[in-house]
């Protein structure tokens, strides 16, 4: 009960640390979602811009904490590593679900501003790759952060990202297109998979990201 307790306590403290950003986050990244899902009259874009910034915006948490010094509050409270660790760990899995949750509200809305009609295969497709990339971001610069921290390493932290995309672009270009359709055939028959694949894939990524997270971070001593 005690570990519970400790992990809901960080989970309040990463929340409070963030509450005063929401407004701009809200108003600067779903104002973007809006205006991009109007004029590409695509309501899908609404659901992945809206994600993707969550994702930036929710690992903010550390460059809050190194401004402020709050490193010498987490010192003095009651908290373990782990516990700390797992409790933002949380906090940004519930953020980012809630986020996809609204972004994936707000592309209904759009759907019915622009006339668009929406197909929930679509929609399930777009929603469970932003989750999936949300989860990627997470796994990769949260360890980095936990270790060595945010200001000075949030460049060599995105570095990984870039391969990604790079990799995926080269990939889409090289591949034949008949192939993609094959995939997106397949996706079609066994529209469970768009789920397990994108909420499964994610979840896992974060699992293994905690783990090593868990494994490297180190309290600083004060």
């Amino acid at each position: 009960m005690v570990f519970v307790s400790n992990v809901i306590q960080s989970m309040k403290l990463d929340y409070h640390i963030q509450k005063t950003r929401y407004t701009t986050f809200f108003g600067v990244g779903y104002a973007l979602a809006v205006v991009l899902g109007v004029v590409t009259r695509t309501p899908y874009v609404a659901v992945l811009i809206a994600v993707i910034i969550s994702a930036a915006f929710s690992s903010f948490v550390f460059w809050v904490t190194e401004r402020n010094n709050l490193g010498r509050l987490y010192g003095v409270l009651p908290l373990r590593q782990s516990e700390l660790v797992l409790g933002r760990y949380l906090y940004t899995l519930l953020f980012g679900l809630a986020n996809a949750l609204a972004a994936s509200l707000l592309t209904c809305v759009l759907s019915r501003v622009t006339g668009t009609p929406l197909a929930f295969l679509d929609l399930s497709a777009y929603l469970c790759a932003s989750f999936l990339y949300f989860c990627l971001f997470t796994s990769i610069v949260f360890p980095v952060y936990f270790r060595f921290g945010f200001t000075r390493n949030y460049f060599l932290a995105n570095v990984p990202l870039y391969v990604v995309y790079a990799a995926a672009y080269g990939f889409v270009r090289k591949a034949n297109p008949r192939d993609l359709y094959g995939v997106m055939r397949y996706f079609t028959r066994s529209p469970g998979m768009i789920w397990l694949c994108g909420i499964g894939g994610g979840l896992a990524l974060l699992t293994a990201s905690y783990c090593l997270s868990r494994l490297t971070h180190r309290r600083h001593e004060l």
